[in-house]
């Protein structure tokens, strides 16, 4: 195939421009979701170790929480109830849902301060404290799953249902501005990039590692 000089984008910029004019707002929420998920098995990584007896880095806890207070907290969560929740009431429409969803992200915030405080202490905190760490870690795993789970599957699909055109393109370019405040000249894919960085430090970072094994044990245990 012959590519006339001057007619195609470089990769980095095209994807830049696809991802600025194609994605609607609830795409954009649902990409975040991927990273809380990758926090999520960050701590479900370090909850395992713990079990298993190994080595705990408390550090990778404080850098994975300082990073859901500056971007889940502060800039996702509130995205959602300054954008999307108030529509729904609007509307009259999973009321329930949506005032639950934003409880939720109200005892976030609140385990997440708690997860914060607890992991500065580092390599000097107490078996009590550490104890109540991992307490934490394992609440927020158990109530951001079913969390992120209704929003992708009740919330975003029917949000275009209630509102106008107008009204989502609105908010578009104010969640984009807020973002760019968020995260800065890096951008979203500065932030992955970080939270790969964390991963690593905990060893979750290689995806092969979740890849069912289908081979069948050579022996069974007897009764």
């Amino acid at each position: 195939m012959t590519i006339l000089a001057g007619t195609h984008q470089p990769l980095k910029e095209k994807g830049e421009q696809l991802e600025e004019e194609e994605s609607s707002p609830t795409e954009d929420l649902m990409r975040e979701h991927g990273v809380v998920e990758r926090i999520l098995l960050i701590y479900q990584r370090i909850l395992e170790k713990a079990i298993t007896g190994q080595e705990i880095d408390i550090s990778a806890i404080n850098k994975a929480s300082q990073m859901v207070d500056m971007y889940v907290s502060k800039h996702h969560e509130e995205d959602e109830e300054n954008y999307i929740f108030p529509k729904f009431r609007e509307a009259n429409y999973i009321v329930e849902i949506v005032d639950t969803l934003e409880h939720q992200h109200d005892v976030a915030r609140e385990l997440n301060r708690q997860i914060m405080d607890l992991s500065a202490q580092g390599a000097d905190i107490s078996q009590e404290d550490l104890v109540r760490l991992l307490d934490r870690c394992g609440m927020y795993i158990n109530m951001y799953l079913p969390h992120i789970s209704r929003e992708n599957t009740i919330v975003f699909p029917t949000f275009f249902d209630i509102v106008s055109n107008e009204y989502i393109q609105d908010i578009k370019e104010k969640m984009e501005d807020e973002e760019e405040q968020a995260l800065g000249d890096t951008g979203f894919r500065g932030l992955v990039g970080r939270v790969s960085e964390i991963e690593k430090q905990v060893g979750c970072h290689d995806l092969s590692q979740y890849t069912a094994n289908l081979k069948e044990p050579d022996t069974l245990d007897q009764p």
